[in-house]
């Protein structure tokens, strides 16, 4: 019983506990402790910037919470306090804002895998979306309003801040500011159409040309119009994306070959006749379409990855092709004329080969005429020979077994194999293709709406590669080593934070004081003081790990399609949620056991105590002197700072709990020990026994 409660004071009062209190009850020196510690490591609104508006509204945190904040817009950021205090929860750089936007009502926002928001038909606000190679790691900030006209005030203002702040940070000079002004007319929906329609009515004034055979008046007014407007329309593009950007879409190289072409013909048609033929490049204009309609965009992009595979596959039938030429050649070139004439030299036997391919006529045109420069028997040759033709008075062609087996063979090598597997290739890298763009357009449809990520995931996608439980705790153990340069065995969140931020993740991890409020459960996962030890951090790592690894199978289970594999991952998170379960009752269970244990061990003690008091001969006091309060030093065991008993063999202090078990254990049981007295003058009087008398 002495070592068992040695030890439960020890770790009772490491936790800040009273000596012989109830664990369930309050200390208030913790109370104090957290209140002092409350003001320290919080910043504050910086008081020398200029406040341009400020309001109060509800921003949503990352428990998916709404909560009042005030926000607060300076020439420089937007900073986002607590009502009742100027601390800063979080802050925006303004030039680092990417886009803010209205929330409509009725949208449905997933915030985290827990939970997805919809907004209702009263509810107003805005979003604000920032980047993600700034200090705030691309994270999206909604914010929701009273009324709406408040909502579109405050996006028109911030819209109006944030470009300011952009022009004064990044200083744009005028000419970049007039291509920022062309790419936005470019990148618009309106204008491209307007393109698309003149596109579409140049060719169709082609055709009518070519179809009536008339070089009209207007039809060179035509071709001047669209010339122009095609010039134009480049030349815009060419000035917003100037230079390299331009050329890295090869579309826009396209679009400049073609209106070069149909300037330089256009302005050399009278002058140079030569020149002329290039007027019927013309036609080559309805090609724009392809870069600007997205679906004859995906079709080009898809045949030119199946490009590779389909020409090695017509490598391959060139080859065959090829040896049947040079075999045609040298078998048939001496069969009289049509022999000369169809395989004669390589190149004709080989043109003869591909019009095999095609089925045209080859058995009239190609077959039959070598056969017929082959044996053939007239009547009288079957006289002698003593056979009888078919028909009398006609000649009869033998078969030539060399020419059957030269033709057939190339069918059904060449044409009934070799040119399917040549389809075969090209649909199977055109479906594959197209499944790939498919797939990268699913992928950034599921970014735009994907909810919003975890600011640790980097960190924790990094520590789930673990092999073991020490290798995770090894891996946690380097991680706090790299954010306590200093070795102190104790951060804080102000070190945390600038620690993550030095790591080299993308995006950059950022956190804010409400992200550590979540991660230590509101500061009881670290000490009164807001210092994470390295015991304290591994239970916070290995906790967002299991957090994580929760979300990853929640999100695998979404998306993924096959019923076998969704029917695993669901029984994977079932038993997930089972363990989680049983945690928590395990957690519960060992509370409410060791406040059994310690009540059990509190009245034996107080039954030790008083059993010992009976014994112990009451004390003299001394009149002469004013006597005060116990000397309260601090206790050599247990850091109590309660501590009336003296050891005077050990030379300590020590407070009731421990004095009580110095008296049990065996070694120290016939220790001397003191109880202090302090005086008005604050020196010790004690009185001395043994421990066959001792309090």
């Amino acid at each position: 019983v002495g070592n068992m409660a040695a030890a439960l004071a020890a770790e009772h009062h490491s936790k800040g506990g009273d000596l012989l209190r109830d664990p369930s009850g309050v200390n208030s020196d913790n109370v104090v402790a957290e209140n002092l510690a409350a003001m320290e490591f919080r910043s504050v609104l910086p008081v020398n910037e200029k406040v341009l508006r400020a309001a109060t509204f509800y921003k949503l945190s990352a428990e998916d919470e709404w909560q009042e904040r005030k926000v607060i817009v300076t020439v420089e950021k937007l900073y986002f306090t607590r009502i009742d205090s100027e601390v800063l929860v979080d802050q925006i750089p303004l030039h680092e804002i990417v886009k803010v936007s209205k929330l409509e009502p009725g949208t449905r926002l997933k915030i985290n895998m827990k939970k997805a928001y919809t907004t209702q038909q009263q509810e107003h606000g805005f979003e604000i979306h920032t980047s993600v190679e700034g200090y705030n790691s691309g994270r999206l900030y909604l914010i929701k309003t009273a009324t709406e006209p408040t909502a579109d005030e405050w996006v028109q203002f911030l819209k109006a801040e944030v470009k300011r702040a952009v022009k004064t940070f990044t200083k744009i000079t005028m000419i970049e500011e007039y291509q920022a002004v062309a790419r936005s007319i470019v990148n618009h929906g309106f204008f491209q159409f307007v393109v698309t329609i003149f596109i579409f009515a140049n060719f169709l004034a082609n055709v009518i040309q070519v179809q009536i055979h008339r070089e009209d008046y207007i039809f060179w007014v035509l071709d001047v119009f669209f010339t122009t407007a095609f010039s134009v329309e480049l030349s815009i593009n060419l000035f917003a994306h100037w230079l390299r950007p331009f050329f890295y879409d090869p579309w826009n190289t396209f679009d400049l070959i073609v209106v070069t072409v149909s300037i330089v013909s256009l302005a050399t048609q009278d002058s140079v006749p030569g020149l002329n033929s290039l007027r019927t490049l013309r036609a080559f204009r309805v090609l724009r379409l392809i870069g600007r309609l997205k679906s004859l965009r995906e079709v080009i992009n898809a045949l030119s990855a199946a490009m590779v595979p389909v020409l090695n596959a017509f490598l391959l039938v060139l080859l065959v092709t090829s040896i049947y030429a040079i075999l045609g050649v040298d078998f048939f070139q001496s069969r009289g004329e049509n022999g000369a004439e169809l395989f004669g030299t390589f190149t004709i036997s080989l043109f003869t080969m591909f019009q095999l391919t095609t089925f045209d006529g080859w058995a009239s045109g190609l077959a039959e005429p070598i056969f017929s420069e082959s044996v053939f028997i007239t009547p009288e040759e079957h006289a002698e020979a003593g056979t009888s033709p078919e028909c009398d008075g006609d000649t009869r062609v033998l078969p030539d077994t060399f020419v059957i087996l030269f033709f057939i063979s190339f069918i059904v090598i060449v044409v009934w194999t070799l040119l399917p597997v040549v389809v075969a290739v090209l649909l199977d890298n055109f479906i594959e293709s197209a499944t790939q763009s498919k797939r990268r357009a699913k992928l950034l449809r599921e970014k735009a709406n994907a909810p919003m990520p975890d600011p640790l995931d980097p960190l924790l996608q990094a520590l789930t590669n673990w092999e073991t439980n020490h290798d995770l705790s090894h891996r946690i153990l380097a991680l706090y080593s790299s954010l306590d340069p200093d070795a102190s065995n104790a951060i804080d969140y102000q070190q945390f934070l600038e620690g993550l931020k030095k790591l080299h993740f993308q995006p950059t991890i950022h956190l804010t004081e409400e992200d550590c409020e979540r991660i230590t459960e509101r500061h009881k996962l670290c000490n009164p003081d807001k210092t994470i030890s390295p015991g304290q951090f591994e239970i916070i790592m290995r906790l967002q790990v299991r957090q994580f690894i929760q979300r990853r199978l929640a999100e695998a289970l979404l998306k993924h399609e096959d019923d076998d594999d969704a029917a695993i991952l669901s029984v994977f998170k079932h038993m997930v949620l089972q363990l989680d379960a049983l945690n928590s009752r395990i957690e519960t269970l060992a509370k409410l056991v060791n406040k059994e244990t310690f009540r059990k061990v509190q009245t034996q003690l107080e039954d030790s105590i008083s059993s010992q008091e009976e014994k112990q001969p009451v004390i003299e006091e001394h009149p002469d002197e004013q006597l005060k309060e116990p000397v309260r030093g601090v206790c050599a065991l247990c850091d109590d700072s309660r501590a009336p008993y003296f050891c005077v063999v050990c030379s300590c202090d020590l407070c009731s709990l421990c004095c009580s078990a110095h008296q049990k254990q065996t070694a120290t049981r016939s220790h001397k020990l003191r109880m202090g007295l302090r005086n008005g003058s604050g020196s010790r009087r004690s009185s001395s026994t043994n421990n066959s008398n001792t309090d």
